[in-house]
This record gives structure tokens, C-alpha cells and sequence, in this order.
């Protein structure tokens, strides 16, 4: 089992068919990998919780809301295989702008090798 923690939503609402994010999401999960995904709630609009988690539960992907700040104890026990954030704004350069939490998730993700 493959698991992948969110944070933010960039799934097929916010662009046509698959998203950015949550592409690679759905193709593993049509091509049968199987795949679990903790959903960030994604404060203060809970993006996650409503939109990510919505998404997911359409497109038959196994997810889990948790509350923001569980990422880091997930990742550290071994619980995450992968780390995908959406971003409101990427530059040309590459540096991307996003909701708040995103840093963190970067930061814990890169000390548990993720």
C-alpha cells in the first residue's frame, strides 16, 4: 500500500479533469495500485476536508481527514510513503506560494526522507 499525505486541494475542482496535485492519486489508483491517502484538513478553509476529501470519495480513493498538525507524527512512525501539496502560485523560478502549513509539511517531509 502506497501512502500519500495532502495538504491543500488541487484535484479536479480546481482544474479540469484530474488537477495537478491529485493526478498522480487517480492514475495510481485507475491503474489498481493500492492507495490511501491522509487528507489534510487544511486550515482555515478546510480545503481538505471538504474539497479533497469530496474528491477523493467520488473517485473511490481510500482517504483519511486528519487534523492539520498529525502529518509530522504520521510521516516520523512511517505512515507516509509520499508528500503532494497544491500551491496557490509557482513562479517561473520554481518558488511556489501556498496556504499556511505547507512549510511545515516541506520540513518534516525532508526530515524523514520523504
Amino acid at each position: 500500500r502506497v501512502n500519500v499525505l495532502t495538504h491543500c486541494n488541487a484535484g479536479w475542482l480546481a482544474f479540469a479533469d484530474w488537477g495537478s496535485a491529485l493526478s498522480p492519486v487517480y492514475a495510481a489508483s485507475d491503474k489498481g495500485v493500492d492507495i490511501h491517502v491522509w487528507v489534510d484538513e487544511t486550515r482555515p478553509r478546510n480545503q481538505g476536508a471538504s474539497l479533497t476529501a469530496w474528491e477523493l470519495a467520488k473517485h473511490g480513493v481510500p482517504h483519511t481527514v486528519i487534523a492539520d498538525n498529525t502529518g509530522g507524527h504520521l510521516m516520523r512512525t512511517g505512515m507516509v510513503d509520499v508528500v503532494i501539496t497544491g500551491a496557490d502560485r509557482v513562479t517561473r523560478a520554481g518558488d511556489a506560494c501556498n496556504k499556511i502549513g505547507t512549510y511545515l509539511k516541506a520540513l518534516a517531509a525532508r526530515d524523514n526522507n520523504l
